[in-house]
């Protein structure tokens, strides 16, 4: 609100369906030098400008649950990857107008190309970590630590990390996995028993019982 206090406000309402288009303070201002006569247009400006510089500085590895030690391997692998680092390059310098110009290395992103983006020399595709070829062996014995199956494994991974085909990866990991197979039998499910199929009409009655808080209920 003290932003608004350098300007003479008329608020006029508008119903919705009137709004064809957005309206002018949903737009960014633009960049530009504004003579010194037009001192509250120079304040939203730079208002701007700060807010964006702010934005600009912020630091997506601080939001992930991935160690220090192993963002810098990420990064080192990444530099060493013949396909990530010509991937980095592309991220940086912008995508060409046509896939064909696309290097042959990194043809399989084109498809997210605009989620991918790049800070501090890790790779991103829009909030997860872009694990190298040579780090997704361990990452995959990390993801599987705990031999949940396949599915779950895949659904806590997908919250940070990224590769190609990587929940084809971790649904054959999980199958091999000598400790799960072992013990699969004795993580069965009981067979469903099922009533027999009724010929009538309210053949069959049933209901269900229960409790919350002190009261009893039928349903």
């Amino acid at each position: 609100m003290l932003q608004l206090q350098n300007y003479n406000l008329t608020v006029v309402y508008k119903p919705g369906p009137e709004m064809y288009i957005s309206d002018t303070l949903s737009r960014a201002a633009h960049n530009e030098q504004v003579p010194n006569k037009h001192e509250h247009l120079q304040h939203a400006v730079s208002t701007v400008d700060s807010s964006e510089t702010v934005f600009s500085f912020i630091d997506q590895a601080l939001h992930l649950n991935v160690t220090d030690a192993s963002l810098r391997k990420i990064v080192n692998e990444t530099k060493a990857d013949d396909a990530l680092y010509e991937l980095a390059k592309i991220v940086l310098s912008g995508w060409p107008e046509r896939k064909e110009d696309v290097s042959l290395l990194v043809r399989e992103y084109w498809p997210f190309r605009d989620e991918l983006n790049i800070q501090n020399g890790v790779l991103f595709r829009g909030q997860c970590v872009f694990i190298p070829k040579a780090l997704r062996a361990e990452m995959l014995t990390r993801i599987h630590a705990t031999h949940i199956g396949g599915e779950a494994c895949y659904r806590q991974a997908k919250e940070t990390l990224f590769w190609p085909n990587m929940r084809g990866e971790i649904k054959d990991y999980v199958a091999h996995c000598s400790a799960c197979n072992e013990y699969a039998h004795k993580q069965q499910k009981e067979t469903m028993m099922s009533h027999e199929i009724p010929v009538r009409p309210w053949q069959i009655v049933s209901m269900d019982l229960y409790a919350y808080g002190g009261r009893e209920f039928l349903s």
